[in-house]
């Protein structure tokens, strides 16, 4: 749930994090001037500021590409399956990198487009 909110929703269906209220990008090319995805023809992962453009409303970058993303929520915890979202840099844009898509994969698999986001919370005030 969390990471839905920070890629900003999940409506309309087929919106992507930078999207605004209420749209959907649709044109390949201004996907792949916001996300490290396979048709970007990088072929690795990215530094996390490099696609300044693909910002959610939150702030957060690379919400979309350049890897799965390690969710805590399990489609089978007595099997090891957890969540995984956002779509990676070797998988097509059109489908894998919208904020409703969620993968699932065994907790002890491990791959090069798989990770997971490091977060800090500061005390306020």
């Amino acid at each position: 749930m969390e990471w839905t909110i920070a890629a900003g929703g999940d409506r309309p269906d087929g919106r992507y994090p930078w999207d605004k209220p209420g749209k959907a990008t649709t044109d390949v090319n201004e996907i792949i001037k916001r996300a490290n995805i396979y048709k970007s023809k990088i072929e690795h992962t990215t530094p996390v500021n490099q696609y300044q453009e693909g910002i959610s409303p939150y702030g957060v970058m690379d919400m979309a590409g350049n890897v799965w993303e390690w969710q805590t929520n399990y489609r089978s915890m007595k099997e090891g399956w957890l969540g995984l979202r956002g779509g990676s840099w070797d998988l097509n844009e059109g489908y894998v990198a919208r904020v409703t898509v969620r993968k699932f994969n065994l907790s002890s698999n491990w791959s090069l487009n798989l990770g997971f986001r490091v977060i800090v919370s500061l005390p306020s005030g």
